[in-house]
């Protein structure tokens, strides 16, 4: 393993956890090929009545086909970076009502890899003690995650492909507009998609909601909207643009049909 490097402190407004008592300076971790060899992140236990008992452990994870977060054993997947990660200040801490503390995460050199991005998740589970037997551990309150990313690649490549535009109807009559987003780079890619549909009679201007999309490379995803009930009969032009959080450019992709 290479020498830690000094390092580099994260620091984001504390994010709070519904139902936990898990508040945490950061969401997502990246690292580097060429970059510094530990991270920090600043964890806050908000109960001023009760210490937080918090186990720390490393898991694989990848987006499904829809962009819901799927979790595994560390190890599992080729894109596993979770071997690769060690906590120095161990994978358990207390602290006191009201205390902060610093978690540090270091990562080993990874020697001739040619796999683009590689993930991991560092899960942060809240724990109880037995009240008669203190040093057992018998029940996981909350847990939560913290997404970690590791690019090995100098320069990135980022492609998105849109393709596979179409109107679905499901069996409860609703409609919605389909497409699929495939990365097609050598980056993590996230952003969001816009629509809009204009009514060709009327030449009336509709915009939906936005839709947030994240993706790795390789994934591919199918990404839905419902259209709202209230729309108008008529044909139309629905268009999506796909708006990346970097300024990658933007992509296009059009569908006429009949409401």
């Amino acid at each position: 393993m290479k020498a830690l490097l000094t390092s580099i402190y994260i620091f984001i407004n504390f994010t709070c956890f519904a139902q936990s008592a898990i508040s945490t300076s950061a969401s997502r971790i990246y690292f580097t090929e060429n970059g510094n060899k530990e991270q920090m992140f600043v964890v806050h236990n908000p109960d001023t009545t009760y210490a937080l008992e918090l186990g720390l452990s490393f898991h694989d994870w990848q987006y499904d086909s829809i962009g819901n977060n799927k979790t595994y054993d560390s190890g599992t997947l080729a894109n596993s970076l979770s071997d690769y990660l060690n906590l120095p200040s161990g994978n358990h801490i207390t602290l006191p009502p009201g205390a902060t503390d610093t978690i540090h995460i270091a990562i080993q050199s990874i020697q001739d890899d040619d796999i683009p991005v590689r993930t991991a998740m560092l899960y942060l589970t809240q724990l109880s003690r037995d009240k008669e037997q203190s040093q057992a551990f018998i029940q996981t309150l909350v847990q939560m995650g913290i997404k970690i990313y590791y690019k090995n690649k100098e320069y990135p490549q980022p492609k998105i492909d849109l393709g596979n535009f179409s109107l679905n109807q499901s069996t409860y009559g609703t409609k919605d507009l389909k497409l699929s987003v495939a990365n097609r780079g050598n980056i993590w890619q996230d952003g969001k998609i816009q629509y809009e549909l204009l009514n060709l009679e009327t030449r009336e201007m509709v915009k939906l909601d936005e839709v947030a999309f994240f993706s790795l490379p390789d994934d591919k995803q199918w990404i839905s909207i419902n259209l709202p009930s209230s729309l108008k009969k008529g044909k139309y032009v629905a268009y999506a643009q796909l708006v990346p959080a970097t300024n990658h450019g933007i992509n296009n992709i059009e569908l006429i049909f009949t409401n």
